[in-house]
């Protein structure tokens, strides 16, 4: 048994790539091309664990890309003293002087602030003000930025030639640098890099697929009553047929249910079928849910849900659905803990050790606002079955049906180099991917995947889907 599956994102508020497309998407086989713009010595510096030791640089039109080795594992976030220096119109005498160079733009990571220099005076920003990206949002110790070209502060142009010079610091008591030099490293930028997205469809297009969304709505949004033609405009351009929903706290199924029946009401033999995981956890699904089951959360989180859904005689199998929404922030314990049970049950149903008994090859999908931050353990639980607290949960196991591990769809935000599914543009912490879509692989086919992000969309797209 092999099924197609449509799988998209959502955020709140065939295509042949040139070999230079990069994605911020904490996969780095784009990057293979790229030519290293400098390689630092290692084991360089003395009190610091950060040791940078591989740059590269790129760009498109909108962006300017880095791909920096920083030789220990952090979260780029937060806890590091990693800065990065631009200078913008590679001008030593212009900027805030800085390792040789005059820098127009300084970003210091952990902190998640930075300065911009325009003249004499000097302006105090945050991630937005330079529209500033990157990835993983987890630990890792290779990372991905990305920054806008197209910057204007007090009526000036940033980038106004076609090269900069480049620094990266740790700026700790003897810390690393990265070039250990005076002067940075220049990078010039080209134009014969690819402007192609990523082949996505907003429609769904093949007969033989389903499609799946998740939804956080942000403390029952989808009831506010200024937002319901943007919603009816959202849900009616996508078509989903089974949806996720995370942070509805006070409306029920049936009325979330009836919300979905008014913005696509139902032909001839179709409804819209319900069920509730308190507190917030909602599924709404053209299909029948036969079964459901209560996910306990940790201390400080929530109820997750699995749900056993009918697929019908089109697809002739039931399909097990995890919606979660796992606790935020710096909770990686707690995160850990959800994850842990709710993959504990997906085993235990395989195995028929469980409250619920699949059958072989049922096909398995866990969507959610996972707040993907923190620990890489917790991300990598979902795709490889390493439960993270064996004594209460039980043994390690291979997710997929074929003794592989899990997959996740990486949808790309929509016309945009990137991979991030939620943005507050008021807050400290940049955009990032905190949701996810994973899937048997094994007994299913992505066959289109995206978050939705309209601010991004053309022109003739949003008037083409009414957005």
């Amino acid at each position: 048994m092999r099924l197609l599956i449509f799988s998209i994102f959502f955020l709140l508020p065939v295509i042949i790539f040139g070999q230079d497309r990069i994605i911020v998407d904490a996969h780095f086989e784009d990057w293979v091309n790229i030519p290293v713009l400098l390689n630092d010595t290692a084991n360089d510096n003395d009190l610091s664990n950060v040791d940078f030791t591989e740059l590269k640089v790129a760009n498109d039109a909108e962006f300017i890309f880095f791909k920096i080795d920083i030789g220990v594992e952090l979260n780029l976030q937060s806890f590091n003293k990693i800065a990065l220096f631009i200078d913008a119109d590679n001008n030593p005498n212009t900027g805030i002087t800085a390792h040789g160079i005059g820098s127009e733009i300084i970003y210091d990571f952990g902190e998640r602030d930075g300065k911009i220099r325009v003249g004499t005076n000097t302006f105090s920003i945050d991630h937005d003000d330079i529209g500033l990206y990157s990835a993983p949002t987890v630990t890792g110790s290779i990372f991905e930025i990305a920054i806008r070209r197209n910057l204007i502060f007090n009526s000036t142009q940033l980038f106004q030639g076609n090269t900069v010079s480049i620094v990266f610091e740790d700026d700790v008591n003897t810390g690393d640098r990265l070039p250990n030099g005076s002067g940075g490293v220049e990078y010039t930028f080209t134009d014969n890099n690819s402007d192609e997205f990523p082949p996505f469809t907003i429609e769904k297009q093949e007969e033989n697929a389903f499609r799946i969304m998740t939804y956080n709505v942000l403390q029952d949004g989808l009831f506010e009553a200024n937002n319901q033609a943007r919603y009816q405009r959202i849900f009616q351009a996508t078509n989903p047929q089974i949806i996720g929903f995370q942070e509805i706290y006070d409306h029920s199924s049936a009325q979330v249910a009836n919300r979905i029946e008014s913005f696509l009401p139902s032909g001839q033999g179709e409804q819209w079928y319900h069920k509730l995981i308190n507190p917030d956890i909602i599924c709404v699904s053209r299909f029948p849910i036969e079964e459901s089951f209560v996910l306990e959360g940790s201390n400080g989180g929530q109820n997750n849900g699995a749900f056993l859904l009918d697929l019908g005689a089109d697809f002739d199998s039931e399909l097990l659905l995890i919606v979660a929404h796992t606790p935020c922030c710096d909770n990686s314990f707690g995160r850990q803990e959800e994850i842990d049970n709710f993959m504990a049950f997906i085993r235990d149903s395989k195995s028929g050790e469980g409250d619920l008994q699949l059958q072989n090859e049922t096909p398995i999908v866990i969507v959610g606002d996972m707040n993907i931050v923190g620990d890489r353990e917790n991300y990598e639980t979902m795709l490889n079955g390493d439960i993270g607290f064996n004594s209460i949960y039980g043994p390690d196991f291979a997710p997929d049906w074929d003794g592989s591990n899990f997959e996740d769809v990486e949808p790309t935000t929509t016309f945009t180099p990137l991979t991030f599914t939620w943005d507050n543009p008021f807050g400290s912490y940049s955009p990032g991917k905190l949701d996810v879509i994973i899937y048997s692989g094994s007994v299913m086919e992505n066959t289109n995947a995206y978050t939705l992000y309209t601010a991004a969309l053309p022109q003739d797209t949003l008037t083409a889907y009414n957005l």
